[in-house]
């Protein structure tokens, strides 16, 4: 149920909440020893999810994805789990000052592996402030606990933003900054929070891009409702590319070239990750065509040892490897456009090769498909690894209001392929048919299996009061 009170606001209830018309999650092999992010995808999330933005307004919030106070991706997931949820409710609006967004989540129990989370309700609020054209600043609100481990979990984040594009003669700057604390244990006061904080400037010119962020994690930091990606960390990093155009070239509009140092520090100020991208020569054609060189150097601390892939150990040592690499993007105003990289040379105690490509064909407004292959090769000390991720999507309209989309990907490390099918028809304003059938399959041992699956038809139908 959607009522809009006034013009600029909505309230949302959803009860027996449901997302089987979801679109599936693109496959992802983690070749870190850190956890992969994967984005939010559900509707009933993604609408009117600008009001409980965080952050740095250029930086996707918290720096990236490497720290989110807030992630409505917790809720209704846990370990990759479904728990069901039983109602939720959403106030959304806009004021002459400022937005805001309050979001509670009613679960249900569930088994997840070997323990039973119980029935709780997941909170956020978020609230953010115009003080003038410039300068924002806000506060952010969660509660509970999506694993269920303690419902008094509680999340508060402040931030502040100033944006300017009167800078050196009309350009934009921005500068941000934000401190959140993370209280998983009731009996915390405010002084004893596992907290984290960042600073950041930004100067994206034509010509010239300038950026520079710093970010601390405490060790113990864990927003319940939240993202972090490498707690018990100092992050330090910066941009610096130069573009100049080619106003009278023939072929070539604009030239790059660029440096990205990233330094990952313990609490303890002992370094842990230094990264150094090097943009050697980027070019972009006046066809809208792309290509850059590019040089990699890391040198990572590694204090204990770990399983890549699960499958091949890497021996605590400190490591530095250098690898290049090549990559092209055609314009996409093309019938066919391709992406396509190359990277080779140095990886842990051996050497790692990558190759991507990605072809996109779009004969005509009836439909669009796209083929994408990845291939990882290592060869490492302790042993050897391919590794391929293969999909193929394909989207057909057969009328404005029919269509119908097919995603199959398929993975060697799993050795799993699976099918999302999807067809959509809208039977009148506010009012649609899903029909999505999911398919597993398992390719063990030479031996295609099907693993599962499930199929849903959903029907939806608004109507206005």
């Amino acid at each position: 149920m959607f009522y809009r009170p006034t013009p600029d606001t909505k309230l949302s209830l959803s009860v027996n909440t449901d997302f089987a018309e979801t679109e599936v999650d693109s496959t992802q092999v983690n070749l870190t020893r850190f956890s992969l992010f994967f984005p939010e995808k559900r509707d009933f999330f993604l609408e009117d999810s600008g009001a409980f933005f965080f952050g740095p307004s250029s930086g996707g919030g918290g720096g990236g994805s490497s720290v989110l106070p807030f992630f409505s991706r917790r809720i209704g997931l846990s370990d990759g789990e479904q728990i069901p949820i039983l109602g939720a409710l959403k106030y959304t609006g806009q004021t002459e000052s400022g937005t805001f967004g309050v979001l509670n989540a009613s679960m249900d129990s569930a088994n997840v592996g070997d323990a039973l989370v119980d029935k709780q309700n997941l909170f956020a609020g978020r609230y953010s402030h115009n003080f003038d054209d410039e300068i924002d600043a806000g506060i952010l609100v969660t509660s509970g606990d999506p694993d269920g481990l303690d419902s008094n979990a509680a999340t508060i984040g402040l931030d502040w933003n100033w944006q300017t594009r009167s800078f050196n003669g009309g350009e934009t700057l921005r500068v941000s900054a934000y401190a959140i604390g993370a209280a998983n244990d009731p009996d915390s006061d405010i002084d004893g929070l596992p907290s984290a904080l960042h600073a950041s400037i930004d100067y994206p010119s034509d010509e010239l891009r300038l950026s520079s962020s710093a970010t601390y994690i405490d060790d113990d930091f864990d927003p319940a409702l939240g993202f972090v990606r490498r707690p018990g960390t100092k992050k330090y990093d910066a941009e610096i590319e130069w573009q100049p155009r080619l106003d009278n070239h023939k072929w070539i509009k604009q030239l790059g070239f660029g440096i990205e140092p990233t330094l990952y520090t313990g609490t303890n100020n002992k370094m842990q990750s230094l990264g150094l991208e090097i943009k050697l020569l980027g070019a972009r054609f006046h066809s809208g065509d792309r290509v850059s060189f590019d040089l990699l150097h890391d040198v990572e601390v590694l204090n204990e040892d770990f399983d890549l892939a699960d499958t091949i150990p890497v021996l605590a040592d400190r490591y530095d490897v250098t690898r290049f690499g090549v990559n092209f993007r055609a314009a996409q105003r093309r019938e066919v456009s391709a992406e396509m990289s190359i990277y080779g040379g140095e990886f842990w105690d051996g050497t790692r090769a990558d190759y991507d490509a990605r072809v996109d064909w779009r004969p005509g407004p009836w439909g669009s498909f796209r083929f994408a292959f990845e291939r990882n090769e290592l060869d490492l000390a302790g042993g050897s690894l391919d590794i391929n991720v293969a999909s193929v999507r394909s989207d057909l309209n057969f009328t404005p209001d029919a269509s119908w989309s097919n995603t199959l990907q398929w993975d060697s490390v799993s050795d799993e392929a699976s099918l999302n099918s999807r067809f959509w028809m809208i039977l009148g304003p506010g009012r649609d048919l899903f029909f999505v059938i999911n398919q597993g399959w398992s390719a063990a041992d030479s031996d295609v299996i099907p693993t599962g699956t499930s199929v849903a038809l959903k029907i939806g139908y608004t109507i206005r009061l």
